[in-house]
C-alpha cells in the first residue's frame, strides 16, 4: 500500500473563528493544525489587493480606465479613484464582511455589502450565489468604468 493510500484527512469546522484540518496516518497518532479564519481572511485580502491592482493595471494598458490610482489607506480600506469617481472597498477580516461606495460628480452615491468566505468566494448583498473573487475583482472595477 503506498504512502498516500494509508493516509485519512479531515477536515472540521472547529467555530466561526477557527478550522482545524486533521491529518490521521493509519496505525500512527493523529497530527492537528489549527488555521485560524481571520488570518486566512486577512491573507484573502491581500490576495484581492494584488488581484484588483493587477486588473487595474490591464485596464490601464487597454485604454480603459487611463490614470486610475489605487491606494489601501489603512489596513482593510481600499481606494480607487478615476475620472472624479471614488471607489472605496471596506473588509473587516473578522467577519469577513465588507462595505463598498461609489461616488461621482454626475450620479448618486451607489453602495453595497459584500462577503468574503475563507474558499475566496465573494457574495454581494444583492446577489444570491457566491462568485469567485477574480469575477468580483472584475465586478468592482466595471463600476468604474460604467
Amino acid at each position: 500500500m503506498s504512502f498516500i493510500a494509508r493516509k485519512a484527512f479531515a477536515v472540521t469546522l472547529a467555530s466561526e473563528a477557527d478550522a482545524s484540518f486533521t491529518e490521521t496516518e493509519l496505525g500512527s497518532n493523529p497530527l492537528e493544525v489549527r488555521l485560524n479564519l481571520e488570518l486566512v481572511l486577512q491573507e484573502l485580502w491581500v490576495s484581492f489587493l494584488g488581484l484588483f491592482r493587477s486588473h487595474l493595471a490591464a485596464l490601464e494598458i487597454s485604454n480603459q480606465l487611463r490614470g486610475a490610482t489605487i491606494k489601501e489607506i489603512s489596513p482593510g480600506v481600499l481606494e480607487v479613484l478615476f475620472d472624479a469617481k471614488l471607489l472605496t472597498v471596506q473588509f473587516d477580516a473578522q467577519s469577513g464582511n465588507g462595505n463598498w461606495s461609489l461616488t461621482g460628480p454626475t450620479q448618486a452615491q451607489t453602495q453595497g455589502c459584500w462577503t468574503l468566505t475563507e474558499a475566496a468566494m465573494v457574495k454581494f448583498d444583492e446577489a444570491s450565489v457566491a462568485i469567485d473573487m477574480e469575477l468580483a475583482v472584475e465586478g468592482f472595477a466595471a463600476k468604474l468604468v460604467e
